[in-house]
């Protein structure tokens, strides 16, 4: 129609022409995108009608842009045309009139149509503005204006072939409308051209938006067919696609957040407080205090470990500890009653031959530090675990006056300042230990049994009270003046550290729990907690808005070492403590594996109060019954078999129908050592196999990976314990083992949705190679956390 109907107007026709393909683009681009959009049959109604707001939005910005555009382009326009006028009314102007009256009158000169309506469109043009009912439209006068200045020039050049007098006369009357003309027509264009190249943008962006996220639509697709397609049965899969599409998991997951199949669950050990803040190396995270710690505790490994060059140093023990020192101790010990009056003289005799014959001429580092037959008979660690920190029974604590715990009460810089006041702490202070109980710490010491730790003869047995507080009183002497040495402030580092470890352990740690990490966990398995964390827990966030504290009936308030089950609140019902039912159903034969148990006595409970907490509890979301447990095994990790396989048993006898859930501190190890002294991280997978038990880690020990990384310094009782800064990854004794775990049956998680991750930051994150704790992460245990997807709920299948 465009075409016929501009046949003879070539310029209009192909103007007309142009603008309607420049529509027709942009409409289909825009039908394309919508059909594009229809076809993704996964997207939600509600999400699709977003999409259209947001497209519609977009488009109408787009085009209120575009009016703008075109309103400024009438608008000049108008400008222009009324700038005509005004020439027109002019003298000049009415020459002009005439010129144009003779121009029309050329149709008798060359008989030619075109002239006429050459003259009909300029006397159209000249006349719209001053019409208000002119029915011809802003672009369409532009394009009849240019037309008309076309026919003029032919009808001019026709002229000046007979007449040049009439040439330059109409040049004259006509050069300056046909000037103004022609600056706006070079205006209009420009514009338009502008118009056009936004538009033609404007498509190829929608054009590669839509081949984009086509693509990635068509990737998504393949993802989701490729989850569909694999099967369950294999748990070590599941592992590998969990932390492959670990992005699209963490996706699926924030959309499904009500999924009565999703459940987020965290185990962690969060470690009794440890009394001393140098007992451990620790990992400073950021510069401030770090050079001072390490240059501190490298000069204490030199000194240790290189006496021969600190010969200065390393001097006999009644130098330091004097002759005068050790008989105002024997004194004291005898007005504290120590021993009974009948046997006083006797033994307190031998504590002076031993002190004359041995004790008093060791040099401090290489006889007596260093010696091992003192830390195997546990002269200086038993009387140190009883006195190093005592916890009072109205709260708060009593820290014996020694470099290797959080003492700040007076200085410790020389053995002048120190021996007095750990006098008065030892044999002055009367210490209120229950609501009966008031002792001195010197009453506090206890006998060291030769049965118990055979390197002992029978006559250090005898006096193992009174020769455990001289060698204790030694040891502290020692400790004192060695810092001294360094000529470092080893009091404010001590201070610093006490601040993070000890004073904000539990601060720390509830805040970690407490952040966006955490707290939307469904279940968080805690071991070795403190009455004082489950009292402070009770006064925060933590307990009031996020968790309910599970505490077991067999839980021990004196011992700090207790296991918890934090429930998400209004997300559990029902809830009931199993921890006594099933202990009291332990036997010594109730182990299936006998190899794991065979250092465990065959004739008492190997697991310590507090170790174990069972509850049963039926999920909200599903009703869903579960069989929630946490434990922290023995140093050696020799009870850990022995109480998966009570719980297996007590789960398959009294609660088959619920979905079992064990968070753990399995104390296994990943080397195995023959006389079974620890457990072997082989052995604990191999009995979780054999109950179809699985674990958050899978059951392949050669994948798995350490969530302990700890190792002793120099400033602690247990010498043959220590490594030095550059043997932290290479010495035997660094615990660097695979320890915590999250249990469950193969047939009640059907995958892992997001996980299985660690954390040693407190943030949810993990940093390889270093140790820990540090100041910001309190704990030696890393946090173990996982979401899983269980597979039809067992109450509803």
């Amino acid at each position: 129609c465009c075409y016929c109907w501009g046949r003879r107007r070539r310029r209009r026709r192909r103007v007309v022409y142009e603008r309607m393909m420049r529509l027709n683009v942009l409409f289909l681009g825009c039908i394309l995108f919508r059909v594009l959009c229809a076809e993704v049959e996964f997207v939600p109604a509600e999400e699709a009608a977003e999409l259209e707001k947001q497209d519609a939005a977009f488009a109408a910005e787009k085009i209120a842009a575009l009016q703008k555009e075109l309103e400024i382009a009438q608008e000049a326009a108008k400008k222009a045309a009324a700038a005509a006028a005004a020439k027109k009314e002019s003298p000049k102007g009415e020459e002009g009139s005439k010129s144009d009256d003779g121009d029309s009158g050329a149709k008798k000169f060359d008989g030619r149509e075109i002239a006429e309506k050459s003259s009909e469109d300029v006397e159209v043009k000249n006349n719209k503005h001053s019409s208000p009912v002119t029915a011809v439209s802003d672009k369409e006068a532009e394009k009849i204006s240019e037309d008309a200045s076309d026919s003029e020039r032919d009808v001019k050049n026709k002229e000046s072939e007979t007449s040049p007098i009439t040439s330059i006369k109409n040049e004259e009357d006509s050069s300056t409308p046909l000037t103004k003309n022609g600056d706006d027509e070079i205006e209009k264009n420009e514009k338009i051209d502008a118009l056009r190249a936004a538009a033609e943008s404007l498509v190829q962006k929608l054009k590669d938006t839509i081949e984009e996220e086509s693509k990635l639509l068509n990737e998504l697709n393949e993802k989701l067919a490729d989850l569909k397609s694999v099967g369950v049965s294999d748990h070590e899969d599941q592992l590998s696609t969990a932390s492959t599409n670990s992005d699209n998991n963490k996706e699926i997951l924030e959309k499904k957040v009500e999924d009565p199949r999703i459940l987020r669950t965290a185990t962690w050990n969060m470690a009794a407080i440890n009394n001393n803040p140098f007992e451990y190396w620790i990992t400073y995270e950021s510069n401030e205090g770090k050079e001072s710690y390490e240059l501190l505790m490298e000069k204490i490994s030199q000194i240790i470990n290189e006496p021969e060059t600190f010969s200065e140093i390393n001097i006999s023990v009644e130098k330091i500890f004097t002759n005068d020192m050790f008989e105002e101790l024997i004194s004291l010990m005898k007005d504290a009653n120590l021993v009974s009056s009948e046997e006083s003289v006797e033994k307190y005799d031998q504590i002076r031959e031993y002190w004359k014959d041995d004790l008093k001429n060791r040099n401090i580092i290489t006889d007596f530090l260093k010696d091992a037959m003192l830390g195997k008979k546990r002269l200086i660690s038993m009387p140190d675990r009883v006195t190093n920190t005592i916890q009072l029974y109205q709260g708060g604590i009593a820290s014996r006056p020694t470099v290797i715990n959080c003492f700040k009460e007076k200085s410790l810089s020389t053995i002048n300042e120190w021996w007095p006041v750990w006098k008065q702490f030892m044999f002055g202070e009367i210490l209120e230990i229950d609501a009966s109980v008031h002792k001195k710490p010197i009453n506090m010491l206890v006998p060291i049994k030769k049965s118990k730790y055979p390197d002992l003869d029978m006559a250090e047995e005898l006096i193992s009270i009174p020769l455990s507080a001289v060698t204790l009183a030694i040891f502290d002497a020692i400790l004192v003046y060695i810092l001294a040495s360094t000529n470092i402030d080893w009091q404010s580092i001590r201070t610093n550290m006490c601040h993070a470890l000890n004073e904000q352990k539990n601060p720390r740690t509830a805040s970690i729990l407490e952040s966006s990490v955490y707290s939307n966990m469904d279940v968080i398995f805690l071991q070795e907690s403190s009455s004082a964390f489950a009292t402070l827990a009770k006064e925060r966030d933590l307990a009031n808005q996020f968790f309910d504290i599970n505490i077991g009936s067999d839980a021990d308030p004196s011992r700090d070492q207790n296991s918890l089950i934090l429930t998400k609140k209004n997300a559990w019902n029902d809830l009931k403590d199993l921890t006594k039912e099933v202990l009291s159903k332990f036997t010594p034969s109730s182990s299936s594996d006998s190899s794991s148990s065979s250092s465990l006595s065959k004739s008492k409970n190997p697991f310590a109060p507090g170790d174990l907490v069972l509850y049963s509890a039926t999920r909200v979301i599903d009703n869903q019954q579960y069989l929630l447990a946490s434990f922290h095994g023995d140093t050696n990790g020799l009870a850990t078999i022995p109480i998966i396989d009570l719980i297996h048993s007590f789960h398959k006898k009294e609660y088959k129908d619920s979905i079992l859930l064990f968070g753990l501190d399995a104390n296994t190890h990943f080397s195995s050592d023959s006389p079974k002294k620890t457990a072997f991280v082989g052995d604990f997978l191999k009995s979780l196999q054999g109950h179809s038990l699985t674990s958050c880690y899978g059951l392949n020990a050669d994948t798995l990976e350490y969530t302990t990384f700890n190792a002793r310094t120099f400033l602690q009782p247990q010498l043959n314990k220590a490594v030095r800064a550059s043997e932290k990854n290479s010495s035997p004794n660094v615990d660097k083992n695979p320890k915590d775990f999250i249990l469950y049956y193969n047939n009640d998680f059907s995958s892992i949705i997001d996980g299985p991750h660690k954390d040693n930051t407190g943030s949810g994150s993990f940093v390889k190679d270093i140790v820990f704790p540090t100041l910001q992460f309190p704990s030696d245990h890393a946090i173990t956390y996982v979401t899983l997807q269980t597979k039809i709920p067992k109450s509803n299948s």
